[in-house]
Parts: structure tokens; sequence; C-alpha cells
């Protein structure tokens, strides 16, 4: 599962990757159930805050790789080296 598959599981099959996660109608609990799922996914911790103040899903995919995670492209691949 990469980055935009869970965006979308999050914020629902209509979200814009390149609209910031509150600008998709995000709120708290959905920015820790991202978090949850990125934790699940790739072992890797991210705040929620950090989700909630994310420009859109690059940015998210870049605070991921600075978290330790071995990111690629939004929405490419799906296997686990590749959020």
């Amino acid at each position: 599962m990469d980055l935009l598959a869970v965006w979308n599981e999050v914020l629902g099959d209509s979200a814009d990757s390149d609209l910031s996660f509150m600008e998709n109608g995000g709120d708290s609990f959905l920015a820790v159930l991202l978090s949850t799922r990125a934790f699940e996914l790739w072992q890797v911790e991210i705040d929620y805050l950090d989700v909630l103040e994310s420009q859109n899903a690059a940015a998210l995919q870049e605070l991921l790789a600075q978290a330790g995670s071995a990111v690629g492209p939004v929405g490419q691949g799906a296997d686990k080296a590749s959020i």
C-alpha cells in the first residue's frame, strides 16, 4: 500500500493529493488514524500534528522520509518500501 492509498483510505476516495490534509476535510481524529496506519504499514512514527500541518500528500511523503522510511513517489508502487 502506498501513501496515496492511505491518504484516500483516511480522507475518502475523492481526496485531492494536491490539497492539504485539512483542506481535504481532515481533522485531529483522522490525523491520528493516518499516523497509526503509517506505523502499522511502515513502522514510521509521525506526530498527528505534523499530519494536520502537511501542505499536501507530497509534503507528508517528505515527512515520512525524514522519519526514516524508504519513500517512493506518491502513488507509486505497492510494496513496503514504496510509501
